[in-house]
């Protein structure tokens, strides 16, 4: 007999021997986590290209509700570096409009988020060094 005769159970074979092969040793499905994470980032990345085309002189609003898009995602995600990167970049942008300068902000802080939305898994001191990273060049 020939799956090609009944390809939805060639699909559900397919479906359920990759299942079967990703199971570690405890049980849990790695391989969806991995898809799960795979995606988050996708989307991440998405929305950090979506803000970087947005002008912030032009169109400080969609801007800045580009960027909380990005913190929310994080956070509903479990990427708690990111949505935390992106919560003060959000507060600098606010400095940014009393005082100027945005493009250097700008820069960096997207630059920063790139970086840690690459991240398999960044740990608070991690996170920690790539925001210190930031203050020196933007204090630099």
């Amino acid at each position: 007999m020939s799956f090609a005769a009944f390809p939805a159970i060639k699909t559900l074979f397919t479906i359920k021997a990759h299942g079967a092969l990703t199971k570690n040793y405890v049980g849990h499905d790695m391989g969806l986590e991995q898809d799960r994470l795979m995606m988050v980032r996708a989307e991440l990345s998405e929305q950090l290209v979506m803000l970087r085309l947005t002008s912030f002189d032009a169109n400080p609003v969609q801007f800045l509700m580009r960027l909380e898009r990005i913190r929310k995602t994080a956070a509903d995600q479990r990427f708690a570096a990111v949505a935390e990167i992106a919560a003060i970049f959000e507060a600098a942008m606010q400095k940014v409009i009393e005082r100027g300068g945005s493009g250097e902000v700008i820069g960096n802080f997207t630059n920063i988020l790139e970086d840690a939305i690459g991240c398999q898994e960044i740990k608070a001191s991690a996170a920690n060094a790539m925001l210190a990273n930031v203050a020196l060049r933007l204090h630099g």
